[in-house]
């Protein structure tokens, strides 16, 4: 049985870095691979989390190494196998300074499609540098996944491939996907990346073996706004979040993972901090 665990955002991150410690202290799994998913390159929780990965993989290494320490094959102190690779964090959409308007190629588009884009985004949000995340904008990162290849030169959608591929052979392969139900990367990249390995399934023509399963967290922390940023600038709203996760359990609650479809959803007809998005 291969198994994989993907941490998507800050908060898919953290749950990360508690695992790793669970893993330290005998609980995990024999073997697991691990990726993470975030826009914003400089996340500190990220960051952290790769080095704590990186001192585990060392440690077991130095631990579990036949003839050079005490550690007795009998103890399940480090047992687990994690692999991953320094490369191992999907970035959505890489490059300096990515925009969503220049994502999509706007200009090229037809009129009615601009017409549709300009319904579900302001062109504030068309226009955000993408460089530090989705700032608590889930519509924002839903359009920058589905735009963004799942391809195979990838390290961390390599990985995907390579587990599609062990069930294709016959192995059992566990997908788990951790992030927030509240933010703008893990209530986008939750059932999207899940819809990516669903098709990667069907373009290999894998139709068992394969189980995909997850968790969200709900809100679990605040922080103060200063009082001179509300001028039209674009960032997470603590105080939305306990609507967003509403909304978002509502829609998951009639949709499942992939949804009702555009404009299928009800959460806009109540009073929403992102009404167009039903967030």
């Amino acid at each position: 049985m291969k198994n994989f665990l993907i941490g998507i955002g800050g908060t898919g991150a953290k749950c990360i870095e508690h695992l790793v410690h669970t893993c330290s202290a005998g609980l995990g799994p024999d073997q697991l691979w691990v990726g993470m998913v975030d826009q914003d390159e400089a996340n500190g929780n990220v960051n952290k989390t790769k080095i704590l990965l990186n001192k585990y993989i060392s440690l077991r290494n130095k631990l579990r190494e036949e003839g050079k320490n005490d550690l007795s094959n009998e103890s399940n102190l480090f047992k687990t196998n994690i692999t991953t690779d320094p490369d191992a964090v999907w970035i959505p959409l890489p490059g300096a300074d990515p925009t969503l308007k220049a994502v999509v190629n706007y200009n090229a588009l037809k009129t009615e499609v601009k017409g549709l884009l300009n319904c579900l985004y302001d062109p504030t949000e068309q226009q955000l540098p993408l460089s530090e995340g989705f700032r608590g904008r889930p519509n924002i990162g839903a359009a920058a996944m589905l735009a963004t290849a799942a391809n195979e030169n990838s390290k961390f959608w390599s990985q995907i491939h390579k587990a599609i591929d062990a069930a294709r052979g016959g192995e059992e392969v566990r997908i788990f996907i951790i992030g927030s139900i509240f933010g703008g990367t893990g209530a986008s990249g939750f059932p999207n990346i899940a819809r990516k390995i669903r098709a990667i399934q069907e373009e290999k023509s894998v139709t068992s073996n394969v189980h995909i399963g997850g968790a969200l967290m709900l809100p679990y922390f605040d922080y103060d706004v200063p009082d001179d940023i509300d001028d039209g600038t674009i960032f997470a709203k603590p105080n939305q979040f306990l609507d967003q996760t509403k909304a978002a359990l509502i829609g998951i609650a009639r949709g499942d993972w992939f949804g009702t479809g555009l404009g299928g959803g009800i959460q806009k007809f109540k009073a929403l901090p992102e009404r167009h998005t039903d967030m």
